[in-house]
């Protein structure tokens, strides 16, 4: 299997040696475009909404924010420089001008205006949650729209950890105002999981 895991991830955790070898034999975009039609109804008009700076945290190899108004977009993730050479994703990476870091830290303070963490919150270990919502809290502008999505599972995979509706809940809206906030209804079963949607507000 270590055979497989590209030239230059030899430093990166197993974990995202593995979910960067599923995207490279991955190669549908069905399910990722079926799933960011159902943002859209979640969402509604905070995705549709012009913005000036868009943060994509934990994009994966399609940003959702491609489907997004904004001056700006920044796709935030420790694999985004590979996701760039996988060929089958690559085309998504050249539908608008999309800058990128490895991580929220390399992020200028007060610098967006929207951040997206959406199927990214359970990619975060339950003990190191609360130390990444401070540090992302000082990413946000006043006023800047927090879009949280994130699937309930009961145990965690090779890709994700264990997650939870109150936890969550609990932790996004520590210092930002909750908007609207639930739990998928059956006419997203498509999904294996449950998943926990909401919408948030840094105060000005």
């Amino acid at each position: 299997m270590a055979d497989n895991f590209p030239a230059g991830t030899e430093g990166l955790p197993e974990h995202l040696r593995r979910e960067l070898t599923f995207w490279r034999n991955h190669t549908s975009i069905i399910g990722k475009l079926t799933r960011y039609a159902a943002y859209c109804e979640f969402f509604g008009d905070y995705a549709g909404r012009q913005y000036g700076v868009v943060g994509d945290i934990g994009c994966g190899p399609i940003p959702f924010m491609n489907w997004m108004y904004a001056e700006t977009m920044v796709a935030i993730d420790p694999l985004v420089e590979f996701y760039h050479e996988i060929p089958h994703w690559a085309r998504f990476w050249r539908m608008n001008d999309i800058r990128s870091c490895k991580d929220i830290g390399e992020l200028p303070a007060l610098y967006l205006d929207c951040a997206l963490l959406l199927n990214f919150l359970d990619h975060i270990e339950p003990d190191t949650r609360g130390e990444y919502f401070e540090t992302l809290y000082t990413r946000l502008s006043p006023g800047c729209i927090v879009i949280i999505f994130t699937h309930i599972r009961v145990k965690p995979d090779q890709f994700h950890f264990v997650t939870g509706i109150d936890e969550s809940e609990a932790l996004a809206s520590k210092r930002l105002h909750k908007i609207r906030s639930g739990v998928t209804d059956q006419k997203f079963k498509h999904w294996p999981q449950e998943s926990w949607w909401g919408v948030y507000q840094k105060s000005e």
